[in-house]
């Protein structure tokens, strides 16, 4: 929630009366619609205490969420369909269409060529929802010639993971600039997406954005059979595996690798599949379901 004063202060804010406004926060909304704009609420979660929630939110003309997991707790709290677009987060594909294969990749940012590379990238909340401890414990299991790396985290995150799962086969290098992940991305032979159950953002939320970076890169991808997850990739763009179970991931990884056959063929899925999800065709999405109002 906004602070207090900012809230106070859109009360005195003048917009055009032919303005839609377009936010991701409900009380800003709530502030607007009192002010008889037409407003759409984008939402990316849903709070576990509800009820001010649904009081803010309810006077918006209509709702873009990233998934279908939130859509359906707005219908369950009576929302109409028609006034509900699911628009899942989307890529630039240009920035990942960089002109190099993967040994050029290991090559330029001086990664062992003669190394299987397993890669994740994002944030490492080592025990949080994002499953890097998974991911871990799998890479503990995996062969000599399989190097796990992580792309992110703050130094103390690199540190502790250092500590408690140091060896041969992991490598932290930190968080990178943005336009440095293609070629991470490229450099790899599995790309890792492991995010664990038991958590409402894991399994029903999140629209992860390194999964569409993930498939615009053109690397066969392991990630967790998970709903969220589920909506976009299934078994002829990537590999699924059981969520929580490292053994799981782990036997998964190494089917990748030893099935090129397979993996080429679910990576070029994954490539087709994820020009249905740029930033441009999500706009169009939206602006045609808004159009209207």
């Amino acid at each position: 929630m906004q602070g207090s004063w900012f809230v106070l202060k859109l009360l005195f804010i003048r917009v055009d009366k032919d303005v839609i406004i377009y936010t991701r926060n409900p009380e800003i909304g709530w502030i607007f619609n009192l002010k008889r704009y037409k407003v759409i609420v984008e939402v990316h979660n849903w709070p576990s205490k509800d009820r001010l929630y649904r009081f803010l939110i309810k006077r918006s003309n209509k709702i873009i969420t990233i998934t279908n997991g939130l859509k359906k707790l707005f219908l369950k709290n009576s929302w109409p369909e028609n006034n509900i677009l699911v628009a899942p987060d989307g890529v630039d594909l240009k920035k990942f269409d960089i002109k190099i294969d993967k040994i050029q990749a290991k090559e330029k940012l001086n990664l062992p060529t003669n190394k299987k590379i397993i890669l994740y990238c994002g944030s490492l909340y080592l025990y949080g929802w994002k499953g890097v401890d998974i991911f871990l414990a799998a890479a503990g299991t995996l062969p000599e010639d399989y190097l796990a790396i992580l792309v992110g985290g703050e130094s103390n995150e690199t540190a502790k993971i250092k500590n408690k799962y140091g060896g041969n086969n992991l490598l932290l290098v930190g968080r990178k600039r943005h336009e440095e992940i293609p070629y991470y991305l490229k450099s790899a032979d599995v790309l890792v997406l492991p995010n664990k159950s038991g958590d409402k953002i894991s399994e029903q939320y999140t629209s992860p954005l390194k999964l569409f970076e993930y498939m615009a890169s053109g690397v066969p991808i392991i990630a967790s059979a998970l709903p969220s997850l589920k909506e976009i990739l299934n078994g002829k763009n990537s590999f699924l595996f059981k969520p929580d179970d490292s053994e799981s991931l782990a036997q998964g990884i190494k089917k990748l690798i030893q099935d090129n056959n397979f993996s080429q063929q679910i990576a070029r899925q994954a490539l087709l599949d994820v020009k249905n999800y740029t930033w441009e065709k999500r706009t169009r999405n939206i602006i045609e379901f808004i159009k209207f109002l």
